[in-house]
């Protein structure tokens, strides 16, 4: 990457690129189906050519639903592999909003990669069964890193080379260098990091960050120590948390505020204002008790197993997504036309960024075979309509907070019997196109 382009990274100001590849996509192969439903869902992955071969299965066995891909890293290093949960038919899953889940980066756990691998059969499992995953793969993309550190999970502490930076530490967002040099002697130096960096960066509906956290669920510092709008933020998000399901130690999102400096959630957060997650998905107590036999370390990572799974399938119901109701026409003239349409956001999350109004995340509509005469929107509750801005056939709708709705009225010419075509766009809430029937 040249020097210009990294200052750009690191103050965020690349352009949004709508049409991105996903990473190198990985030749499949061909397995029988039956070899998923009838095998165990969890055992522990011990290499990385165990991992690769499970996630091709995968692929091959479901073609549908899974992709597998690579993330190239822009030095000599491993490539990390991506698994890319989406319905395929139904449309391009790069289009939906996503959620990116993978293990606490820096922390080189092959459980955590083990676990991580049986939540994404499950997830294939259920695509038939009484948890109707399938509608979730069609209305969200679940991106997975099983193994972010690639290789470096499955070696053994004499086969790895000295590591002296913590790549916790080597993302832009408040990178400082450090007399120890852990930190990295430049932002992204880290091979691993600068391809993580590149995904989150260039991967607009991305609206979700979930790390995989070996440890005990760990706070640091306390309410106490939070400002007026972080305590606002902290009570609005253990309702959103409870409203999931969530019970605690096991998932918590104030870990953001005490991210530290270079680290990957404040980078995702603070700088691309993602929705960031870490979850423990099995108390480290409750582990150890369970490490005196081998039977009950695999119940133990069942369990753990399950507990993921529940909430990457809440969370990837609370992403903000957008939905359009019935549309209503009323002539007003010749060839002059009022139309309104009532849009959604049916998550939970804001389609915007948790921090500040995220110009690249806007909601837009755009309107096709007609002309707009004049634009306005209330919301659901509003008594009144109040004028709307449109810059020739788009209009900037702003940002929908969860479950609100609004009601976009435009008024339209265009000949009688004309299709029109409503298009309603946002980066991490997904795009749907409304086509409207004049009449004769």
């Amino acid at each position: 990457m040249s020097l210009s382009a990294l200052l750009a990274l690191m103050a965020g100001i690349f352009p949004v690129q709508e049409e991105v590849p996903e990473g190198t996509p990985v030749e499949a192969g061909a397995a029988e189906r039956v070899a998923l439903e009838e095998g165990p869902l969890w055992r522990e992955v011990e290499s990385a050519e165990q991992l690769t071969q499970e996630l091709k299965a995968l692929a091959a066995l479901y073609p549908r639903y899974v992709d597998l891909r690579l993330l190239q890293p822009d030095r000599d290093a491993k490539p990390l592999q991506l698994l890319v949960l989406g319905e395929r038919e139904v449309g391009d899953p790069s289009k939906r909003p996503g959620l990116l889940v993978m293990p606490e980066l820096g922390i080189a756990d092959q459980r955590s990669t083990s676990i991580l691998l049986a939540v994404a059969k499950n997830i294939c499992r259920e695509l038939d069964g009484e948890r109707s995953m399938s509608s979730v793969l069609e209305r969200t993309t679940l991106y997975v890193i099983p193994a972010p550190l690639a290789e470096g999970y499955f070696l053994s502490d004499e086969e790895k080379g000295p590591r002296l930076v913590d790549l916790k530490r080597n993302f832009p967002s408040g990178w400082r260098p450090t007399g120890s040099g852990t930190a990295g002697p430049y932002p992204l130096s880290e091979p691993e990091c600068h391809a993580l960096a590149d995904f989150l960066h260039w991967r607009s509906n991305l609206a979700a960050c979930l790390e995989i956290s070996s440890d005990s669920p760990f706070l640091a510092g306390g309410e106490s120590l939070l400002g007026a709008e972080e305590r606002a933020y902290s009570a609005k998000f253990a309702s959103v948390l409870s409203s999931l399901g969530a019970e605690e130690p096991v998932l918590f999102g104030l870990d953001v505020l005490a991210a530290g400096p270079g680290s990957l959630r404040r980078y995702a957060d603070g700088d691309l204002g993602l929705w960031c997650f870490l979850e423990a998905p099995s108390n480290a107590a409750v582990a150890d008790a369970f490490r005196s036999s081998e039977v009950l370390l695999a119940e133990s990572a069942l369990i753990a197993a399950h507990s993921l799974f529940e909430r990457v399938v809440g969370l990837a119901g609370a992403l903000p997504r957008l939905e359009v109701g019935t549309v209503e026409v009323e002539p007003l003239g010749e060839d002059l036309w009022r139309i309104d349409v009532p849009i959604r956001n049916a998550g939970s999350l804001t389609t915007g960024a948790r921090h500040r109004p995220e110009p690249t995340a806007r909601i837009r509509l755009e309107l096709e075979g007609a002309v707009f005469a004049a634009t306005m929107v209330r919301d659901q509750a509003g008594a009144a309509f109040a004028p709307l801005a449109s810059s020739g056939q788009r209009v900037d709708l702003g940002h929908l907070t969860g479950g609100e709705t609004l009601i976009f009225r435009a008024i339209v010419k265009a000949p009688a019997g004309s299709m029109l075509d409503l298009r309603v766009r946002a980066a991490r809430a997904g795009n749907l196109t409304a086509r409207v029937a004049l009449p004769e």
